[in-house]
């Protein structure tokens, strides 16, 4: 999260109106204001950046190939998809057909993007949006657990309680109403809402025909046995944390409705208005990584001494 953290703000404090955005094209808009700001020396500065942006890239790829082919694996185990693809390896216990399956069709991709550019553009564009989807539906499903299982947080207090999940809903819900605005997210959202609704259809049809059941599995109860030290002893952190989220949601809310209205609520320059948006969600973004870490670390220390207890 630290580094996470840390990348974000030099992309936003040091690439970010380093040169004209107009000037930025192609599909390489870093190595653009690299190669702009350097005036292309020295010769070995851009080849350098590129090579690790695409240590970058593939770091990501793995991280979505281990997450999608963990969904394939359960769903060809639940019976869902193919029985083969619930299988795996005799001696290492991985998932090894679904890891094969998830590989296959993103090369497969990778290679259609040379015939079908346009198309892959549309279908990277709905990946973005079932993943703001699924922010959307996990944070509703936290929010209803908490609800309805108390006791299952007893032993552990997320920081920052609902306003983080609020947070995330009305941020990944503020992304999704800008799709309509950019080029092809019509197209996007009504083949995401068709795409939808076949899983939708073929999960509740393939239900009946192996008979799983939708009611949750058992599991023990903490309500009552909360362990001391659990809650956080860092309020005046978590507060500050919290009203940077506040501050961060006001400032997305006002982005929004000036980009619609532009005369509304002209407080300073454009330049001092992008200045303070930029200071308030990069504030918001590094102290809620730090309540965590914090949070973290803490439960950490807490387990260590319970051992040596």
């Amino acid at each position: 999260m630290l580094t996470v953290t840390l990348m974000v703000l030099l992309t936003l404090g040091l690439t970010a109106g380093a040169v004209d955005w107009r000037g930025v094209t192609g599909d390489y808009p870093l190595a653009k204001v690299v190669q702009e700001v350097t005036g292309g020396q020295p010769g070995w500065l851009v080849p350098l950046f590129g090579t690790i942006a695409i240590f970058g890239l593939i770091a990501s790829y793995h991280g979505l190939l281990f997450s999608t082919s963990r969904q394939v694996f359960a769903l060809g185990r639940a019976g869902y998809l193919p029985g083969w693809l619930g299988a795996i390896h005799p001696t290492r216990g991985t998932p090894l057909p679904a890891l094969l399956a998830c590989s296959l069709v993103a090369a497969g991709f990778v290679i259609a993007s040379v015939w079908f550019r346009e198309a892959i553009l549309v279908a990277i564009l709905v990946a973005g949006l079932a993943s703001l989807v699924g922010y959307l539906l996990a944070m509703v499903s936290l929010l209803r657990l908490r609800r309805l299982e108390p006791g299952l947080f007893g032993s552990y207090q997320a920081p920052l309680g609902r306003l983080l999940p609020v947070t995330v809903i009305l941020l990944s819900g503020s992304v999704i109403l800008v799709y309509p605005a950019i080029d092809q997210g019509g197209k996007v959202l009504l083949l995401g809402l068709a795409l939808y609704g076949l899983g939708l259809g073929y999960f509740f049809f393939r239900r009946r025909g192996i008979g799983v059941s939708l009611q949750p599995t058992p599991v023990l109860s903490t309500r009552g046995r909360e362990p001391p030290g659990t809650r956080s002893a860092r309020p005046l952190l978590d507060g500050i944390a919290g009203v940077s989220l506040l501050l961060a949601l006001l400032a997305v809310g006002w982005i929004g409705l000036t980009a619609y209205q532009p005369t509304w609520l002209r407080l300073a320059s454009e330049e001092v208005e992008i200045r303070v948006c930029l200071i308030l969600i990069g504030s918001a973004l590094a102290l809620t990584c730090w309540v965590a870490i914090a949070h973290t670390w803490r439960r950490g220390t807490s387990g260590q001494q319970g051992k040596g207890d």
